[in-house]
């Protein structure tokens, strides 16, 4: 794991979430990523890679990958700690490795900091403990999504967690939370920086209505470039979601990002 995040030097890092483009098939989101000058890519594992494709056809996935001059640089989990069965890891694991991902993003229990009882708590920073030592096991980091409802809804509870296993093999993904302001998204990545281990990149905002509104990654060079000058210089960075779930902009989106 270690050997393929130094790796990722500048020209390398840049890749693409697959959930962006749920309704393309693997193949596609390859190629678009392939058309976008792109290098990485974090394989979902609800649609594109989901572990009950088997592992001959995982191992397949991360050969075209591979083939197509892309790295698998992160398997994107839906296993949730302390939620999940304890009983589904082990596959979620060997998906990661069919794949050739040093990274399994994990989600930090099922409800927000402020609603998680203390015995929900506990149980997340169980199951934390238990993935990360099997992960390690087989040579793979456990690093966990960055988002609302979850324990990472506030650095304070991310960091409790993260404390939980200070090694190499456990950290966080980061990403901006709409939901709050610059000032606090820059304090966030400044208290988890030494444990990112990748970077969701977009440009949202809310609506009026609440909603979420997607917009050219160009227009918020400014407040990404703060963010990712708090943030791992190796980490990759993932698009994720561009507007209009349209890959005919990923050049654009690419461009931008490589940009900042």
């Amino acid at each position: 794991m270690k050997e393929v995040m130094k790796n990722m030097n500048n020209d390398s890092k840049f890749g693409v979430c697959s959930v962006s483009f749920r309704p393309l098939s693997a193949g596609d989101v390859l190629s678009a990523a392939r058309d976008a000058g792109l290098s990485c890519i974090e394989w979902g594992g609800d649609v594109h890679a989901p572990p009950s494709l088997g592992l001959d056809a995982l191992r397949a996935l991360g050969r075209a990958t591979r083939d197509a001059g892309l790295a698998v640089a992160s398997y994107g989990s839906y296993y949730r700690l302390g939620v999940s069965d304890h009983a589904e890891l082990p596959g979620v694991l060997a998906a990661a490795k069919a794949l050739g991902a040093p990274i399994v993003r994990v989600w930090a229990g099922g409800r927000g900091s402020a609603e998680t009882s203390r015995e929900e708590r506990e149980a997340v920073h169980a199951a934390a403990r238990e993935a990360v030592a099997l992960a390690a096991r087989e040579g793979l980091c456990i690093s966990l999504e960055c988002h609302q409802g979850t324990l990472t809804d506030d650095p304070e509870a991310a960091l409790s967690l993260l404390a939980e296993c200070p090694g190499e093999s456990f950290g966080t993904h980061w990403q901006p939370n709409q939901f709050h302001d610059e000032a606090w998204n820059l304090a966030y990545a400044s208290a988890v920086t030494v444990r990112v281990k990748a970077v969701h990149v977009f440009n949202w905002s809310l609506s009026s209505e609440g909603k979420i509104v997607r917009h050219p990654l160009a227009d918020g060079a400014e407040p990404w470039r703060r963010y990712l000058a708090l943030l791992p210089a190796a980490a990759p960075r993932f698009l994720e979601f561009v507007p209009g779930d349209d890959p005919a902009v990923l050049g654009r989106e690419a461009s931008a990002l490589r940009g900042f």
